[in-house]
């Protein structure tokens, strides 16, 4: 198997790239390596998964092949994939991330499902997303119900500017955050449903 140093030394095409990456994983005992690997590249190239194989003889530049590299790496270090490629698939919207803010787990899913099974016979309710991160769970409510008012509210203000980018990104209007620290302010609003999904690991793990 070709060495990280001497693929990054000729000339590559993306099907070469896929190839390499796969055993470089499977030599480092990690599994789903050519998912992880069309994940990436879709990143990186800016494109869809079936471009990579219809593109497949695409010689790649330099800069690429060592960016790859250096992904590669942070993932062989146990860096999230999300952190890396910035960004997250929720609820079929694609929302950025950065290590400022929590990786929603899949389960959080759920949190939209039964929320929207709460309101489905509510007529323009209100909610309230306490500690809403990233905006995932506020975004997918307020891009399902366009006709509700949705509020996130969070302590950390790099967290809801990451939140508002979220909701710009898909050109969602009917969603405002704001900073607030639930321990010490209750809103004065009313609202037909309140959710949550704070963090649910040990405070010694959090760095």
């Amino acid at each position: 198997m070709q060495t990280l140093a001497r693929t990054s030394e000729n000339n590559c095409r993306v099907i070469d790239l896929i190839g390499w990456a796969e055993k470089h994983f499977l030599s480092k005992g990690l599994e789903n390596g050519r998912n992880t690997v069309e994940i990436l590249l879709q990143h990186l190239l800016d494109c869809k998964r079936v471009d990579l194989y219809f593109g497949s003889e695409k010689q790649l530049t330099q800069d690429t092949i060592k960016t790859f590299h250096s992904w590669i790496q942070r993932l062989i270090k146990n860096e999230p994939l999300q952190y890396i490629t910035g960004t997250i698939e929720f609820y079929g919207l694609e929302l950025m991330i950065t290590p400022a803010v929590f990786i929603p787990r899949p389960e959080t899913e759920r949190v939209v499902e039964i929320a929207l099974q709460i309101l489905k016979t509510v007529i323009s309710p209100k909610i309230l997303d306490v500690g809403t991160g990233s905006g995932c769970i506020a975004i997918a409510l307020a891009n399902e119900l366009p006709e509700a008012s949705v509020t996130g509210i969070d302590i950390d203000p790099n967290m809801l500017k990451i939140a508002q980018k979220n909701a710009d990104l898909h050109k969602i209007n009917n969603i405002i955050f704001k900073q607030m620290d639930i321990q010490k302010e209750i809103p004065k609003e009313s609202y037909n449903l309140i959710v949550s999904n704070p963090p649910y690991i040990p405070l010694n793990e959090m760095s």
